[in-house]
C-alpha cells in the first residue's frame, strides 16, 4: 500500500509539472503569434504524456481496489467458514446438554 501511495504522488507531482509547463507555453503562444513547430510539437507531447500518466494513475488505483475487494471477500469467506464451525460446536453441546439434562447422570463434556 505505501508503494502505491509513493507511486500515486509521484505521478501527481509529475502530472503538477506537465501542466505547469503546459500552461506556461500556452501562455506563451498566447502572448505571441509565432510559436514555432518545434513548440507546438512539444506541447501536443506533454499532452499525451499527461493523458498517458493520468490513465497510468486510473488503472493503478483500480487494481489496488480489485486487490482490495478480493483480499475482503477471503477474509469473508473465512469468517463464514469460522461461524459455521462456531455453529456446529454449539450444536453439538446443545446436544450434549440435552441428553444429560434428559438421562440425568451424564455429565456434559462426555461425548455423547
Amino acid at each position: 500500500m505505501e508503494q502505491f501511495s509513493e507511486f500515486e504522488g509521484r505521478i501527481k507531482d509529475a502530472l503538477d509539472r506537465i501542466s505547469v509547463s503546459i500552461e506556461k507555453s500556452e501562455n506563451v503562444r498566447e502572448d505571441s503569434t509565432g510559436i514555432d513547430h518545434d513548440a507546438r510539437n512539444t506541447i501536443s507531447e506533454l499532452i499525451a504524456a499527461n493523458k498517458q500518466l493520468e490513465d497510468q494513475l486510473q488503472k493503478a488505483k483500480d487494481s489496488q481496489e480489485a486487490y482490495e475487494i478480493l483480499e475482503l471477500r477471503t477474509q469473508l469467506d473465512q469468517l463464514e467458514r469460522d461461524r459455521q464451525e462456531e455453529t456446529k460446536e454449539m450444536q453439538r453441546l446443545y446436544d450434549q446438554l440435552a441428553l444429560a439434562l434428559n438421562n440425568g447422570d451424564a455429565t456434559v463434556g462426555e461425548d455423547a
